[in-house]
């Protein structure tokens, strides 16, 4: 066990939160003790102090960079020690880093149509910070720091149960379960993007769906008996076969809705073929998350109320939650994960990227988010999406070639001990979508069938694991 020492000072509620993070990541049981002598860990300005000349000190930072800071502190010194560098003994600040990158400040433009920023431009690509799970690694460097200072191994609780090195997470975003969609759905989302001004929002594909909604009206084109995007219970079996579940975020609101957007759904959750297919995936022991409306984040009565519909409609509770699109408030996520939090959603899924795989956030393990308006831990917890189909399917790929890509990214995980939350839209099991993503992510699943260094689970069972983790690692 060890006792770590934050003297009291401008920058101690941020200091805590990271050290508590980090040692939490390396699943070192620790306590914070009042007493600086009896420290075998300092965050300490001050020096090292009489009587505890055996404590590992970490060198603070100027004060300034909690909250403005340089994406220079990122870019390990020509001819520095790695070790020095990565622990914070070398004259860096270890914790300010993992603060930076867990809170998001240097997230940046270009953004999306949405707000979401982009992991193959701007800040998060030039230094790739997003492309590998760098407090993950400042953790470790954290630990064997400690290692060698005190010239011992220090017992650690378990990352994951089983003897799992790695864990992969199933989920889905209910997005497009009708290759055909209706028609009144269709003209709804065109008349909304013309009246929003958002011509950008109607492309040659919005009108190829209108022409086959209306011919389908018409009764030009036959109906199927069953929609090939309908494949709720072809992912449970999927799910079953590594003895999980998934976890399924349907949407409430469409583009019908007055307070709807453009890119909102095209489709009403409670049409009876979508309704069935999710009462089945209920039935199967799947876990049920509300999948956010793009205005929802401008109002916390907006995604209270989708969560007492969806609710009310199904019968079970609902304490997850992930935005379309990713859609939380572009320039501080933490201000909508506080409505959350207000809302009574004890977990989100929602700090994802578009384009790549990836970890916004550097790291692929649940964490509480730190709100830097009220300088607390939100009390909901953060499960950090790593891979959209569309970060890689989006770009013109073979299957093969994104089959590959999904192998490197689940390896890159695996070896940080992480979490691999996979967001598979359901309708992608329609093999002619998406350049085959559906088909691709099978072929890489299969491999794994037997593996017993990789866990499964769905985004409640990890949230649970992690919770009762901490209180086996931060002692009272």
């Amino acid at each position: 066990m060890v006792e770590w020492f934050v003297p009291p000072g401008e920058t101690r509620p941020e200091a805590v939160y990271t050290l508590r993070l980090l040692l939490g990541i390396a699943g070192i049981p620790n306590r914070e003790t009042s007493e600086r002598s009896s420290a075998v860990l300092l965050y300490d300005p001050d020096g090292q102090p009489p009587g505890a000349s055996g404590a590992l000190r970490i060198a603070p930072g100027p004060p300034g960079r909690w909250q403005e800071p340089r994406l220079g502190d990122f870019v390990e010194p020509e001819g520095s020690s790695h070790e020095a560098w990565s622990s914070g003994t070398g004259g860096t600040d270890l914790l300010q880093r993992a603060f930076t990158l867990v809170t998001g400040q240097l997230e940046g433009e270009p953004r999306d149509v949405v707000g979401v920023p982009s992991l193959r431009e701007g800040a998060l690509a030039k230094a790739r910070l997003g492309h590998t799970p760098l407090v993950i690694r400042l953790a470790e460097a954290l630990a064997s720091a400690l290692e060698r200072h005190h010239d011992r191994a220090i017992e650690r609780v378990p990352r994951w149960p089983g003897g799992a090195r790695s864990i992969i997470v199933l989920s889905h975003d209910v997005d497009v379960p009708y290759t055909r969609p209706k028609r009144g759905q269709t003209l709804a989302w065109i008349y909304r993007a013309l009246l929003s001004r958002r011509m950008d929002a109607i492309s040659i594909a919005t009108l190829s769906t209108l022409k086959t909604a209306v011919l389908w009206g018409l009764g030009r084109i036959p109906p199927k008996a069953t929609d090939p995007n309908l494949r709720f219970e072809e992912w449970v079996e999927v799910a079953r076969r590594f003895g999980t579940t998934g976890t399924f975020y349907v949407p409430v609101t469409s583009v019908v809705d007055p307070w709807s957007a453009p890119e909102d759904v095209k489709f009403d959750f409670r049409d009876r073929p979508v309704a069935d297919g999710i009462r089945a995936i209920l039935n199967a022991g799947a876990e049920l998350g509300l999948h956010a409306s793009i205005n929802a984040r401008t109002s916390e009565w907006l995604f209270a109320s989708e969560k007492d519909r969806l609710e009310h409609e199904f019968g079970v509770k609902v304490d997850s939650i992930r935005h379309h699109y990713w859609a939380v408030d572009p320039l501080f996520p933490e201000r909508t994960l506080r409505a959350h939090e207000r809302a009574g959603f004890k977990v989100d899924s929602s700090l994802g990227i578009n384009d790549a795989p990836g970890f916004r956030r550097g790291t692929c393990l649940p964490f509480l988010p730190f709100d830097r308006e009220t300088r607390r831990p939100l009390e909901i917890w953060e499960v950090p999406p790593t891979l959209m189909d569309g970060g890689i399917f989006y770009r013109p790929v073979t299957r093969e070639q994104g089959a590959s890509e999904i192998r490197e990214h689940l390896a890159q995980v695996h070896a940080a001990g992480g979490a691999a939350v996979l967001n598979w839209h359901p309708e992608q099991l329609n093999a002619s979508r998406l350049r085959g993503a559906g088909p691709a992510l099978l072929d890489v699943l299969a491999d794994l069938i037997g593996d017993s260094s990789v866990g499964w689970m769905n985004i409640g069972e990890v949230v649970k694991w992690w919770k009762d983790r901490e209180t086996r690692v931060t002692l009272p």
